[in-house]
């Protein structure tokens, strides 16, 4: 767990914010052209969606010419380009963000500094850009995720100045029943992609076993949602927590989710139903109001009970996790990621819980100001 009181050591109680941003392996603000890096933005995330980033290149335009300084600053600008992304304070910058450059702007605005502003993503970005249909040759998930990732096209974005520097991929429920080798059972499963780019495969398969796609940093995650379950920290007015806004609701939730299907093989019906376990109340109203709710989905997918089974207990997260929201702002901590739980203490009863960071937005601007903001959920007062 992290503590505060560390962190304020390490980062000298906080003063002088600072960023260090990498283009293929240089520092941009050692470079003798005398450049300038302002209104820094990491938005991480670790859902579906892509983690990105983008940042400002000031001292780039010539006022005299009316030219941009191309020359000097391209090193810095092409697109493609690997891009690591430290912040901290004084003297100590921690890693946060790997990606590379998908998107630059030259920007001239009345009342502003003219400068070069430069959007970045991490591995997804490039993951979406294809699209095809094949039959994998593995018969289990994660071994399918594995093949796509062995791409000799992957294999080069990978490294400690690329795109990513590795990955971490579980194995999914399939391959323990027997599919995806190690097993003396055999399996009849094919997996096929169909008109599909490996992000939105890999997004599929993510949801079929319940399990969280996304980048941890430099490390490209496949693992079963909310895998790590210990806090990182424990969040407060004392421990730089500057604003929050914390709520429950209730809307949409329902005590029982129930999957069906046919099996084709057989002919008979397949269902599986999960119930909600979680406590939504300090006191007794909201619970049986809930657990007279039922959701029922026809699932065309779910072919077997076990397929039911997965798609049920993801089904079931997902809406119990609707629950409790957080929203807040902390000063600038990069020890913060998504992916992992929070403890917020000392706030009473009810905004007193525990939270699962699912995004973090670091902030940083010229004039000493670095601001991070969580978003999390709960399935459950604690």
């Amino acid at each position: 767990m992290i503590d505060y009181d560390s962190l304020r050591d390490k980062y000298d109680s906080f003063k002088l914010p600072r960023v260090v941003i990498k283009v293929n392996g240089k520092n941009i603000s050692d470079d003798k052209s005398g450049f300038s890096l302002n209104d820094i933005i990491i938005e991480m995330t670790c859902g579906f969606e892509a983690s990105v980033a983008e940042f400002k290149i000031f001292n780039t335009y010539d006022v005299y010419s009316h030219a941009f300084r191309f020359e000097e600053v391209k090193k810095y600008i092409f697109l493609g380009s690997s891009v690591d992304i430290a912040v901290g304070y004084s003297t100590s910058v921690t890693p946060v963000f790997k990606g590379f450059i998908s998107q630059v702007n030259f920007i001239y605005r009345m009342g502003e500094i003219p400068g070069v502003e430069v959007h970045c993503m991490d591995i997804k970005g490039i993951m979406m850009a294809n699209e095809y249909a094949k039959q994998i040759s593995a018969d289990c998930y994660s071994d399918a995720v594995k093949q796509l990732m062995d791409q000799s096209f992957y294999q080069k974005l990978m490294g400690d100045d690329k795109v990513f520097k590795s990955l971490s991929i579980q194995d999914t429920p399939d391959k323990k029943a027997g599919g995806g080798g190690g097993g003396n059972e055999t399996t009849d499963q094919t997996i096929e992609m169909v008109n599909e780019s490996d992000y939105e495969f890999v997004v599929r398969a993510a949801k079929r076993f319940n399990y969280e796609f996304f980048q941890f940093y430099d490390t490209l995650m496949f693992r079963k949602a909310k895998a790590d379950t210990q806090d990182q920290m424990k969040m407060s007015p004392e421990t730089g927590m500057m604003t929050f806004e914390i709520g429950y609701d209730i809307t949409g939730l329902s005590g029982k989710v129930e999957v069906r299907n046919v099996d084709p093989a057989k002919g008979k019906m397949v269902k599986a139903a999960k119930k909600l376990q979680s406590k939504m109340s300090m006191g007794s109203k909201a619970k049986p109001l809930i657990q007279k709710q039922s959701k029922i989905y026809i699932d065309p997918t779910a072919a077997t009970q076990q397929d039911a089974e997965y798609r049920a207990d993801y089904l079931l997260e997902q809406m119990s996790y609707r629950f409790g929201t957080l929203e807040a702002d902390l000063i600038g901590l990069p020890e913060i990621m998504p992916g992992k739980f929070v403890s917020v203490d000392g706030l009473g009863k009810g905004a007193s819980n525990r939270f699962y960071i699912t995004q973090v937005k670091h902030s940083m601007e010229q004039e000493g100001f670095f601001q991070t903001h969580v978003s999390g959920k709960a399935a459950t007062l604690e």
